[in-house]
């Protein structure tokens, strides 16, 4: 999610996380309209006698046009990092 803010001048990201909500400013100036960059990752691990569980981890992060590729990487690895510790947390690798 995002809004744009008007007073400076930039569009706001909101993170949600563990039910707690993160408010990160981007570069994109509020008067240009934002690209959106979405990474979404998701791991399903056997956990033995027919049950799994199953992770999915996502962010949409909005970027100048010509930053796509290089936000893209950035997501990937925000959320590749998120899926490790989550996984981590929870005693899988």
């Amino acid at each position: 999610m995002s809004k744009k803010d008007t007073k400076n001048k930039t569009v706001q990201m909101t993170v949600v996380e563990d039910n707690e909500v993160t408010n990160i400013p981007s570069k994109v100036p509020a008067e240009e309209e934002p690209a959106w960059v979405t990474y979404e990752l998701k791991r399903t691990v056997n956990m033995g006698d027919y049950e799994s569980l199953s992770v999915k981890i996502g962010v949409t992060v909005p970027c100048r046009r010509k930053e796509i590729s290089t936000v893209y990487k950035q997501a990937g690895k925000f959320v590749e990092k998120k899926m490790d510790q989550k996984l981590a947390k929870w005693g899988f690798k």
